[in-house]
This record gives C-alpha cells, sequence and structure tokens, in this order.
C-alpha cells in the first residue's frame, strides 16, 4: 500500500528540506555577520549543495531502497515551502541578533581574561629586555639597526 509505505517516506523528504532551508539559513547568518570574499562563499555553497545531495540520498537509501520517485522532489519542495512560509526571514535576524549578542559576552570575557594575563606580560617585559640586552642581541640589534656605531659598542663593552 502506498499510504503505509511511500507517505512516511514523503514526511520524512519534507522534513529533510526544512532541515535543509535551516542549515542554509545559518550559512546567511554567518554571511551577515563575519562577510567574506565571494569565492569563499561560491565555496560554502558548492560544500552545502554536496551535503545535501549526500543528505538526500541518504535518507533514500534508509527509507525507500534507494529509489528515487516523485515523493521524493514534491517531500522536499513542500518542507522548503513551509520553511519559508513559516520561517522566512525571522529565523535569520532572531539568529543574527542571538549570535551578535553572544559574541558580545563571549568579546566580554576575553577582556577579563587578557587584562591580568598583559599585566603579568608587562611586569615580566622588563627583566626580559634586560636579559635580552645582555645577552648581546641587544648591542647586534642596535648595530644592525644602525642606532650606534660600531666604535661606540667597543666604547661599552670596555666600561664592563
Amino acid at each position: 500500500m502506498w499510504f503505509e509505505n511511500q507517505f512516511p517516506y514523503f514526511l520524512y523528504m519534507a522534513l529533510c528540506g526544512g532541515f535543509l532551508m535551516f542549515l542554509y539559513d545559518f550559512l546567511r547568518i554567518s554571511r551577515r555577520l563575519f562577510p567574506c570574499p565571494d569565492f569563499l562563499v561560491n565555496l560554502e555553497d558548492i560544500l552545502f549543495s554536496a551535503l545535501s545531495a549526500v543528505l538526500v540520498f541518504y535518507i533514500t537509501y534508509l527509507k525507500n531502497d534507494g529509489e528515487i520517485r516523485w515523493q521524493t522532489a514534491v517531500g522536499l519542495l513542500l518542507g522548503i515551502m513551509l520553511y519559508i512560509f513559516i520561517v522566512k526571514d525571522r529565523w535569520v535576524k532572531i539568529g543574527c541578533i542571538i549570535i551578535s549578542f553572544f559574541a558580545r559576552i563571549f568579546a566580554k570575557f576575553l577582556k577579563i581574561i587578557i587584562k591580568p594575563v598583559m599585566m603579568i606580560a608587562r611586569v615580566i617585559s622588563r627583566p626580559c629586555k634586560v636579559v635580552f640586552w645582555y645577552s648581546g642581541k641587544g648591542i647586534k640589534f642596535l648595530k644592525i639597526r644602525g642606532k650606534i656605531t660600531a666604535k661606540n659598542i667597543g666604547n661599552i663593552l670596555r666600561k664592563k
């Protein structure tokens, strides 16, 4: 019977179509928040299309023994159209707001963590500069930069 065998497959395909649109909206959200060059957008679209094809054929293989019938195309289109009519751009707007909110919280969290690290780095940097200078690397660096001449380096070394 068609209803017992093909109708559940039809519903799976409709869910798959809605799920694929949901995933594509994540791409749209990432493109709004993090603009990227056209070649990356094209690469993302190619990868998304490949993932979509693999998912559709995997579900077809599991639920319909690999046979592609009209239920596949109609189910996918129905799922996509339902998603577009019900959710459409609302999810993208809400997703952008949510991700921006968490990005701001994450940035503040990083500032809280980085501030003590920077203070420790400042305290440690002064002794490191002294060690760097007296190891001879500082003199070589200054000589390369032309800040002091070879004569001045000899005078500095004789004084010690």
